[in-house]
């Protein structure tokens, strides 16, 4: 592990802005070496001194790794196999043990890990960024619902009209109706994760960005969403609104005005 010296504390031996190896020392200090080397260091010192360098790590099947998600969590996982440019990753911990996943290449390094310290200093990164990005969301979500409270409601589609899905399986799926309650939800195209009548929503292919759980007759346009598919795919909005979303209207006693009719 390498880290750069931020502060050098109340000595003379380290120098600020210098990349050194690191080795732990117990929980809260490092050893500190101008080598690759522990027992060529130059003495033992707080970890606050230092930001951690995030290198790129050559990754082999079957190595153990940390699957840190973007919702701001991680979990020990497997690299079980690595197929032309992904890498299949098996998780090994809690409720998402056996789940499989599969990682480009090219975003490994923002996902997998082998260092915990790392996992968990970017799993906070990700948490921190979930965290704005789901406040700016609901913040756009609620001016929607203000400047939608005086257009009639569309009615709700009819129950009967949900296909045969596999509750094992992921779907993408457009909402196509939500109650005015959840007039914060945006129109578009999700990911979900049926169960029974209903079907957990979700903002992105990984299924961590939760929203709620609706009916299945909200949605329309179901399809099974393919193990292989990026994992970088998020949400599609509708671009125009429903006609009731739109229009506003008009007076049934209305009559076409001229500036000419109040000259005498």
């Amino acid at each position: 592990m390498q880290g750069v010296c931020v502060d050098t504390g109340e000595t003379t031996v380290l120098e600020k802005g210098k990349k050194y190896f690191l080795f732990p020392s117990g929980s809260n200090n490092y050893y500190v070496s101008k080598f690759p080397n522990a027992n060529a260091h130059t003495g033992c010192f707080r970890k606050s001194l230092f930001q951690i360098v995030q290198e790129k790590e050559s990754l082999q099947k079957r190595d153990k790794v940390y699957r840190v998600y973007k919702g701001g969590s991680y979990v020990e996982a497997l690299i079980e196999d690595i197929q032309d440019d992904h890498y299949v990753v098996v998780d090994q911990t809690n409720t998402k043990k056996g789940r499989k996943s599969f990682i480009p290449v090219s975003l490994a390094s923002e996902s997998l890990v082998k260092d915990r310290e790392v996992a968990e200093r970017l799993a906070e990164q990700y948490k921190q960024e979930s965290e704005k990005e789901w406040r700016e969301w609901i913040s756009n979500g609620m001016k929607r619902v203000n400047e939608e409270a005086i257009y009639e409601w569309p009615p709700e589609p009819p129950v009967d009209n949900v296909p045969a899905l596999d509750s094992s399986k992921i779907y993408a799926a457009k909402l196509v109706w939500r109650k005015r309650g959840y007039a914060f939800i945006q129109l578009g195209t999700y990911y979900l994760q049926p169960a029974r009548t209903h079907a957990y929503l979700f903002r992105d292919r990984q299924l961590e960005k939760c929203i709620g759980c609706f009916p299945l007759h909200w949605f329309a346009e179901f399809r099974e969403v393919d193990g292989e598919e990026d994992e970088t795919n998020e949400v599609v909005f509708e671009t125009e609104a429903l006609e009731c979303e739109t229009k506003e209207e008009m007076p049934e006693m209305f009559e076409q005005m001229s500036i000419f009719d109040f000259v005498e």
